[in-house]
C-alpha cells in the first residue's frame, strides 16, 4: 500500500509587495505525485530563468498550481511516499 504524508507547502516566489515574481516550471505542470528531487526544475520566472527544488530530500507533489489556492500562498502541497507490505 502506498501512502502519501504532507509535510509542507510552497508558495511562489514573490517581491517585497507579494507579487509573484515566477510561474510553475512547465516539467513539473501537471505532474502531481511525481517525484520531486533536490535541483529539479520548480519554478520560471517570467524573465524565463529556471528556480530549482532546494529541498533536502525528494518529494512528492500535489495540488499543484492549483487556483483555490493562490490567495493562500500555496503553488503545492508536498508529501513524502511511504510504501507499506500488506499481509
Amino acid at each position: 500500500m502506498v501512502i502519501y504524508q504532507y509535510v509542507g507547502t510552497l508558495d511562489y516566489p514573490r517581491d517585497e509587495a507579494g507579487n509573484i515574481l515566477a510561474m510553475i516550471h512547465p516539467h513539473r505542470q501537471f505532474q502531481d505525485y511525481a517525484p520531486l528531487a533536490p535541483g529539479d526544475p520548480l519554478f520560471l520566472t517570467f524573465e524565463q530563468e529556471t528556480i530549482p527544488y532546494q529541498g533536502s530530500s525528494t518529494v512528492y507533489p500535489v495540488f499543484i498550481n492549483e487556483a483555490a489556492y493562490y490567495e493562500k500562498g500555496i503553488a503545492m502541497c508536498l508529501t513524502e511516499k511511504h510504501v507499506y507490505q500488506l499481509d
